[in-house]
């Protein structure tokens, strides 16, 4: 009898002793969750509203004529500040601007005037605006690419009332590429039979405001539906507007500039930083999927430079320069590749000012030449 109370008690010990093990091992991971939840919030809420880079106020002075433009940008009303600076000679078309991640219209600072300046010497008209959050644009975050493509399609869709016939070239800087390929992947999911017009970004879920279960006036429906109609095709008109693209340093998606500021932010013993980061981000935005603009970039038919280094500092083979190698080799008739010697991001430029203008004017010339 004694021996069986014995194993009882045993028993019972032992048992408790795994309940102990098994309610420190849930508190161990409810302590690693928590890290890691509170370090990935932190940092993307930390990316995504970075400290604003003023514009100089004297930055204007490199130009001959221009003027302010301020415009509405999606359902939150962001207002998009920027400059229109006009051509000094026959207008060859339309080069707007979207710069990086924590710029401003300015990526290089006054040499950009500078630069503006000379594709107005050359007959080509900009628009340099600042996305939201950034410059003198107003908005409490910047998010790499995805919200700013609302930024960029307001624009591109003030400028062709501005100048409808002529050639639109996208200049983009890192972020800004992204911006970019998502904006010409929006008009393009629009015209696609069969896909609903809504008011939602691509990758969404949710109705919009046309189609909800509420009941209209069936003019309101009517009118609805020839604004619809109406806007798609502007949207037709806009796409094909588009005659070139010009990317300084882009990547396959939004997630590789989200992935390099981590990087070059983190301590090495936080590293899931990295994968958690841009999925936060994303899922603070609009819970959007993940982006990859590989076979968008690499088959399109579009004209493009692309500007980069033969080695990045920041983002990875992978998401970057794999997708320019493939680029070269589907469509190397109409791809002008200035690479910038060493490494680095962002710096072609800066390294060699006048060799980046020849090529960008080279390019220029070959696909917008002027008009006998």
């Amino acid at each position: 009898m004694r021996v069986r109370q014995k194993d009882s008690s045993i028993t019972r010990s032992s048992k408790q002793r795994w309940r102990r093990l098994i309610l420190a091992l849930a508190v161990l991971m409810l302590v690693v969750f928590a890290i890691i939840a509170i370090s990935s919030l932190n940092l993307a809420n930390a990316l995504m509203k970075n400290d604003i880079e003023p514009i100089p106020p004297y930055a204007t002075n490199a130009f001959r004529t221009f003027e302010p433009i301020s415009l509405v940008s999606g359902p939150d009303r962001i207002m998009i500040n920027g400059w229109l600076i006009h051509a000094e000679k026959p207008l060859r078309g339309t080069i707007i601007v979207a710069h990086h991640q924590g710029s401003n219209r300015l990526p290089y600072g006054m040499d950009s005037a500078r630069l503006y300046q000379k594709f107005s010497q050359h007959g080509f008209q900009t628009i340099a605006f600042d996305f939201r959050h950034s410059g003198e644009s107003t908005g409490d975050t910047a998010s790499y690419g995805y919200e700013e493509s609302e930024d960029l399609l307001t624009v591109m869709r003030w400028a062709a009332t501005k100048s409808s016939d002529a050639p639109m070239i996208l200049y983009g800087f890192g972020s800004g590429t992204t911006a970019i390929m998502r904006t010409l992947y929006r008009l393009r999911q629009q015209l696609l039979p069969g896909i609903p017009e809504t008011r939602v970004l691509p990758n969404e879920t949710g109705k919009s405001d046309i189609n909800d279960n509420t009941d209209h006036d069936p003019s309101d429906a009517e009118s609805e539906e020839a604004a619809s109609a109406r806007q798609r095709e502007e949207d037709r008109k806009l796409y094909e507007q588009v005659s070139g693209l010009i990317l300084d340093t882009p990547a396959r998606g939004s997630n590789a500039f989200f992935r390099a500021d981590v990087k070059s932010q983190m301590y090495r013993a936080f590293f899931w930083l990295p994968k958690t980061v841009p999925y936060v981000a994303r899922f603070s935005l609009r819970s959007y999927s993940v982006d990859d603009f590989y076979t968008l970039f690499t088959a399109s038919t579009l004209p493009v430079m692309i500007a980069a280094h033969k080695e990045d500092s920041r983002l990875e083979y992978s998401e970057a320069r794999v997708m320019i190698d493939e680029r070269l080799r589907l469509h190397s008739d109409r791809t002008l590749f200035y690479e910038a010697p060493g490494k680095g991001f962002l710096t072609a430029y800066l390294q060699n000012p006048a060799a980046y203008e020849n090529a960008l004017f080279q390019f220029l010339e070959e696909w917008f030449p002027k008009q006998k």
